[in-house]
This record gives C-alpha cells, sequence and structure tokens, in this order.
C-alpha cells in the first residue's frame, strides 16, 4: 500500500512540475529532439553536411542511393507540445526549434531546442 501512494504522489508532481515548466517557459528536451539530433548527425557523418532548410527533417527518413535512411519511419519528432519541431539550416550547422504552445511560428513564444554547433 506505501508503494503504490508514493508511486501517486510521484507521479501528480510529475505531471504537475511539467505543467508548471511549461507555464514559466521552460522546455524539456523531448525524445523527439534527442532523435532529430541523432539522425542530423548520421546524416552530417554520412553526407559530409547537414539538411538545407528545404530538405527539412524528412531528408532524415529518405534512403539515397549509398546511403540513408538516417531515422526510422516511426520516429516522431514531436516538441513538448505534440508538434513538428522546426528546422533551419544555419551557416554550417543547424537550429531545431518548438512553435511554443501556442503553435506559431515565428511567434513571442518560440523556443530554441537544439543548436549545432552552440555557441559560446
Amino acid at each position: 500500500m506505501k508503494r503504490g501512494a508514493i508511486f501517486l504522489v510521484l507521479t501528480i508532481a510529475g505531471f504537475a512540475a511539467g505543467w508548471l515548466a511549461r507555464g514559466i517557459g521552460i522546455v524539456t528536451v523531448t525524445t523527439g529532439t534527442e532523435t532529430a539530433v541523432h539522425g542530423l548527425h548520421r546524416f552530417h557523418h554520412s553526407e559530409k553536411r547537414y539538411p538545407t532548410t528545404e530538405e527539412g527533417l524528412k531528408v532524415l527518413f529518405r534512403t539515397r542511393p549509398s546511403s540513408g535512411p538516417w531515422l526510422r519511419q516511426n520516429e516522431a519528432l514531436l516538441d513538448v507540445y505534440g508538434r513538428e519541431i522546426i528546422y533551419q539550416a544555419q551557416g554550417s550547422g543547424f537550429i531545431l526549434l518548438s512553435a511554443g504552445a501556442d503553435g506559431i511560428s515565428p511567434s513571442a513564444d518560440d523556443v530554441e531546442l537544439a543548436r549545432e554547433p552552440i555557441d559560446k
């Protein structure tokens, strides 16, 4: 009985922390973000470049004559709001963005999820 009660309390606390974090603008890195970054690194390793903005993340699911796919079709690239992660090529790297709670990009609540290379 004690374990069940502790589990219930921890579960509720986890949901509350997630809800509160979204409300104050903290964004959790999702599995979708990690998957996208992993796929982008694999693409970069084989193609010696990152995808263009036009190619976007969808190129990671394609097969080329000599390489790919870099991700499996069932791997979802979603942010914490369940929306597709936005990819933008930038110089020799990239930026991954979330359109935020309002789902509109660009807007004031857009959130940067990842950047390569990382600026210092």
